[in-house]
């Protein structure tokens, strides 16, 4: 499952990955290490490697990394 998740709501978005079925749960776990909240925009069926795709895709807009 591939999500997008956005801080706050005009931050950045991070796109990501996740084995598991729930994605509210991967949610949970980053919004530890995050002071704004997070949204969670959209989740889209895919693998790890289409998700990597869509990093190169938008590489030229990547914050760090």
């Amino acid at each position: 499952m591939i999500y997008f998740v956005q801080s706050g709501k005009a931050g950045p978005i991070k796109i990501g990955y996740t084995a598991k079925d729930d994605v509210k749960i991967r949610i949970n776990t980053l919004q530890t290490g995050c002071i704004e909240p997070l949204n969670l925009l959209g989740v889209m069926a895919g693998t790890e490697l289409q998700e990597k795709a869509l990093h190169q895709f938008f590489h030229a807009y990547r914050i760090r990394g």
